[in-house]
């Protein structure tokens, strides 16, 4: 939050648009190095999640027998999409909660609903419950989840993936598209 709130508050935003750059191309430079880290974070995690699989028997004790469960390398390139199409989402739009915010505290307050949304989601998820609807794939970031969901308990549709992929795709660019025109404003880099 505070790539664009922070310089904001700082005042090095005023600095940074005022050079000859175009401010698309900031924005776009903002949005790519917050979406490396947050790649590299989660290729790490999923990382972890594969490398500590076999050692899981140890840990959880022998009742459960989740050492024997094993990912396909198609499996994980599903996992590694997912996770990638969730990041882009959670990056986009804590950029545009900072663009939107005046400073570093108040974007901080404005994201706490996200997370909110973010938590519910997870916890729907995991309830599941109902008829599996394409619906509940359309829905940014929850459809991302029981998209996760499916793939960790072997059940993948590839048409609900496809059109969960699809739909994180328009909300990211859509996003990205928001974010670029925002930086024209002055009333939001101000």
């Amino acid at each position: 939050m505070d790539m664009v709130a922070g310089e904001k508050e700082r005042g090095t935003m005023a600095t940074i648009l005022l050079t000859p750059v175009k401010r698309e191309t900031i924005a776009l430079g903002k949005l790519i190095s917050l979406a490396v880290v947050a790649v590299v974070t989660t290729l790490s995690s999923l990382l972890g999640i594969i490398l500590s699989i076999p050692f899981s028997s140890k840990i959880f004790g022998a009742a459960i027998s989740i050492n024997k469960i094993t990912f396909t390398p198609g499996q994980i390139i599903l996992i590694l999409i997912t996770l990638l199409l969730l990041v882009s989402i959670y990056v986009g739009l804590i950029i545009l909660i900072s663009v939107i915010a005046k400073s570093v505290k108040e974007a901080g307050s404005y994201i706490a609903p996200i997370y909110m949304i973010v938590l519910i989601s997870g916890v729907l998820a995991m309830l599941g419950g109902g008829e599996t609807t394409m619906v509940k794939y359309m829905i940014p970031i929850y459809g991302n989840i029981i998209v996760l969901q499916n793939i960790f308990s072997f059940d993948v549709n590839f048409i609900y993936f496809a059109v969960n992929s699809i739909v994180s795709i328009l909300v990211t660019a859509g996003i990205v598209l928001v974010i670029r025109k925002m930086f024209y404003y002055e009333k939001f880099m101000f």
